[in-house]
Formats: C-alpha cells, structure tokens, sequence
C-alpha cells in the first residue's frame, strides 16, 4: 500500500515513498528506475505509444511491477497496454532522478504533482462551492429527469412531462447517454458511442467512532489481497464532517461483481481492521454504499477519435458536451468548471441556453 498526504480523484506515484519499502522491493524500484533513467538518456527520441510502455520507460521495471502496473489494471478495468497517453500529465507526475535517490536515503517526502498543496472548504465540504457558484444563477430547476433531445427541433422532454427549447444546449451527463436520448443521430454515430468505455464503482463508507490512527487524506492499495484500490478519509481533510472523536473511511473499489456489494462491504470491514485503521467491530457505527454506473472514463487506444467524432458532431448541432464525461476525460472539478467557463464564452452570444 502507498500512502499519500493530499485528496483528489487523481493516480499519483510520490517516488520519495521509496525509502518507506522493504529493502527487497526498494532494491527492486531504484535499480529500475536507473536503468530506464539510462535508457532514456540514450534513447530519448524513442517515445512509446502506450500506457504501460510509458511507465516502464519513466519509472523502470521496479516501480511498475510493485504498483503502477497492478494499480492502474485494478482502477481502470484493463491492462495499462490497452491505454493512450493523453490522460497522463498532470495525473501521473514524474520525478527526477535527484528527487527518486533523495526519497530512498532519507524517507522523507517532497511535493511531486500538481495538488500537493490545495484549499477545502471550512464547512459545507465541496457542496459549499457548488452552492456559491449556484447563488449567481437566477433559474435552476432540480430533480427533472431528461428522457429525449430532439436535435432538429431543439427541445428537451423530461419524464414530468415538461418539455424546454433551447437554442444552445450544453449537456454535462455522460456522452453514452447524450447519444442514447438525441433524437436525430446518425446510426453510425450510435456505433460510435458504443466504443466509449468507463469504469463502474462501489463506494464503501464506514463511520468510526474513534479518530484516525494517522494523518494520511488517502491510501493507495495495488496489492490484490484488497478488495479495494484505495481508501480515503473525509474527516482527514474536513474534521467538521464527522462527529467530535470520530472519523469517516470511504472505500473504492472499481468494477465490483453483481449482486456482491454486501459481500464486499463486509470484505472492506474486515481489512479496516487487519490494517489497524478501527480496533474492533463495534468501533464501525454505520456502514453506506454507493454505486456509481460511470466512475472514471478510459482512455484507451480508441477513445480521442471516437470522442472527437462524436463532440464535433454535436457541437454542429448547437450542443456543448462538457465535464468529464460529457467531454469523456479524465478530468477533474476544477477541469470541470473551466470547461464550463469555455462552454458558455463560445456560445455567450446566444439569447437563449439550457443547461442539462
């Protein structure tokens, strides 16, 4: 397991964390590390085209044996060969070789990656931010389920039976979804669709009645003993999100089986304690899961040309597809805003927009 100081939905490796490992599997990752740091100064011009070449060839064999490689199969649902490149920067953050040789001999951290260093909300959590931006919006209507995008006609029919016309139209629910609901879409572009591929999630959430045993906002877990790929803890960040001497732990595990959430969840509980994160069975005072149908879209070999394809089409139609999987990217919120940010300065001149 990999532990790590900041929140974020992000695939980070903080290379310091070396000198943290056993000597076997620390011997294992600098040695490798080494050889690809060689590699590259000899063959620098030769660039790999995949995932799971692009980190053997920044972090060495070591590195993508003990975490990369098991870590990112796990999250995303398929071998990392299968995968593009264009997700990688700012999420997965290179090292350098002084700061690797540092993070080994003195097992101390450094600041590697772009969110190291972050502002949460006081109270209120992310809904504070959402709130806030919301406050400026003088008409959102919630809880209306669209059910059909008619594209020719610029309309949109909820299950309330209402209906909104739009001249512009920008649209954050999943791009598979977008194109199953628009009336008016090119069959072939149906066939497009269906190359879109995303990873489901389970999120096990368990209420402590203790603090935390540590300080840490997240903790990687590659290793295929654990039902999950990572554990965050909510209250590490917010204490106000849970009661004075408690503590919130979320579990996520990615692409679970049908029908074993329950089975799951009591997998989670019992390696909270094996791992010494609660002292006994009564410490856990509520167990909650969700399950989240899109988690994290994949960027596979396939993915840049069919989402092009579709979002220019689209866009022709006056429909602005945004967010991470409006846009289908791996993203994040502060992505998510500036895209919107984007969105509605291409389309200001319109009298008239829906946002869905």
């Amino acid at each position: 397991m990999v532990p790590y100081g900041v929140h974020g939905h992000l695939i980070e490796l903080n290379l310091v964390l070396l000198g943290y490992l056993p000597w076997p599997e620390k011997l294992q990752c600098v040695s490798g590390y080494w050889r690809a740091w060689v590699h590259r100064q000899l063959n620098g011009n030769v660039l790999p085209d995949n995932f799971e070449d692009w980190v053997y060839y920044h972090f060495g064999s070591g590195i993508a044996r003990h975490f990369m490689i098991p870590y990112n199969t796990e999250l995303w649902g398929l071998s990392p060969r299968e995968m593009s490149l264009d997700w990688v920067r700012p999420f997965v953050p290179q090292s350098s070789l002084r700061e690797t040789m540092k993070g080994l001999i003195a097992n101390r951290t450094a600041r590697v990656g772009y969110n190291t260093v972050f502002l949460y909300p006081v109270r209120g959590g992310m809904q504070a931010l959402v709130d806030a931006l919301a406050a400026s919006v003088p008409k959102i209507e919630l809880n209306r389920q669209a059910v059909e995008i008619d594209l020719s006609r610029k309309t949109v029919r909820f299950a309330d039976g209402g209906m909104e016309t739009y001249e512009r139209l920008i649209s954050t629910m999943p791009l598979d979804t977008l194109v199953r609901l628009a009336r008016g879409l090119p069959d072939n572009l149906r066939g497009v669709s269906r190359r879109l591929r995303c990873s489901r999630l389970l999120n096990v959430v368990c209420g402590v009645r203790r603090p935390l045993p540590h300080s840490y906002h997240w903790i990687y877990f590659p290793e295929e003993k654990f039902p999950f790929f990572r554990l965050v803890f909510p209250s590490n960040i917010m204490a106000s999100l849970a009661p004075p001497d408690s503590a919130i732990i979320s579990a996520e595990i990615s692409n679970p089986e049908a029908g074993k959430a329950g089975q799951l969840a009591q997998a989670v509980r019992g390696q909270l304690l094996k791992l010494g994160m609660v002292r006994q069975p009564s410490d856990i005072v509520f167990t909650e899961q969700n399950f989240l149908t899109h988690a994290y879209p994949v960027h596979d070999q396939q993915r840049e040309a069919a989402v092009s394809e579709l979002l220019d089409f689209f866009k022709g139609k006056d429909v602005f597809s945004i967010g991470r999987f409006g846009a289908w990217r791996y993203s994040s919120i502060d992505d998510a805003i500036v895209g919107a940010l984007d969105a509605v300065e291409e389309m200001v001149e319109s009298p008239v927009a829906v946002a869905i």
